[in-house]
């Protein structure tokens, strides 16, 4: 799959529902997620650091343990469109992170990781740390 479509898939399925922001904070997350794994030397290029962070397991609810796709078809809509011009921003190397952040949750969870992390920020359904 083209890395700016799973980008793009990944945002979709964690923040279709958020504004603009929401998404791009996802988006920014993600980004700073394969930077560092670029850093560790984990991936030789943007795109396959971007496919290690989107299936990466356990990581984000909208893949499965397979790497399937758990959500609705996502198009035609707004929120996809949104989705698809941040993905393919990020795949291109023209998305600049909007937040330090390298984790998120929504609210109505709490998960044992957050007390370990710099909370960054809350957007829309989401609180954002740095680890």
């Amino acid at each position: 799959m083209i890395p700016e479509l799973l980008v793009a898939m990944t945002i979709w399925g964690e923040s279709r529902g958020e504004t603009f922001e929401g998404k791009a904070a996802v988006a920014s997350v993600i980004l700073n997620r394969a930077v560092g794994k670029m850093a560790r030397r984990e991936a030789a290029t943007v795109g396959e650091a971007l496919r290690k962070v989107c299936l990466e397991r356990a990581q984000f609810s909208c893949w499965n343990m397979d790497g399937r796709f758990t959500q609705e078809s996502p198009y035609p809509s707004t929120a996809w469109i949104e989705c698809w011009n941040l993905g393919k921003q990020l795949a291109e190397g023209n998305f600049k992170p909007t937040l330090r952040a390298d984790h998120y949750h929504a609210l109505y969870v709490t998960p044992a990781w957050a007390a370990s992390m710099s909370r960054v920020a809350a957007i829309g359904r989401h609180v954002f740390y740095r680890g």
